[in-house]
């Protein structure tokens, strides 16, 4: 296993994960130009098994509200062997390093347990459901971490 902040040269095995789960209810596949954004600020990570992308997170400064987790997803075939748990908690911690956010914010869909219990012991709290984050019935929990 491998971690390391994502490059341009990755955005297309960024994308290849970002589209890995269409119709899902739980994840909003994010646009190309938004991810490379993210990638050329320094502020998306990814995690590796043998060279392939098998999981990524970024952050980026909303200039408003501090600093939102962007969208956290790992390879269905890696799920539930903790890479989940290590990308985030590392990721959390370089992130810390490099921008020194005094908060994070981040919005996950309420069926995705998995993820809470990530979020929850990285010491996330629950602050609000938001009905139709992204649109009508698409709700998100609203959650929150001082730094």
């Amino acid at each position: 296993m491998d971690f390391r902040p994502l490059t341009p040269a990755d955005l297309p095995a960024v994308m290849h994960l970002e589209q890995s789960m269409p119709g899902s209810p739980l994840w909003e596949p994010a646009k190309e130009e938004d991810q490379s954004s993210i990638i050329r600020d320094g502020n998306n990570f990814g995690i590796f098994e043998h060279d392939t992308l098998i999981g990524k997170v970024g952050f980026w400064d909303t200039k408003t509200d501090g600093w939102e987790v962007d969208g956290m997803i790992i390879d269905t075939r890696f799920r539930g062997k903790h890479y989940g748990s290590r990308l985030f908690m590392s990721a959390l911690r370089a992130i810390t390093e490099k921008e020194h956010p005094s908060e994070l914010i981040l919005y996950t869909h309420p069926h995705n347990s998995p993820a809470i219990a990530i979020y929850l012991k990285a010491g996330f709290t629950i602050q609000d459901l938001v009905k139709d984050k992204y649109g009508p019935d698409k709700p998100r929990i609203k959650m929150t971490k001082k730094l």
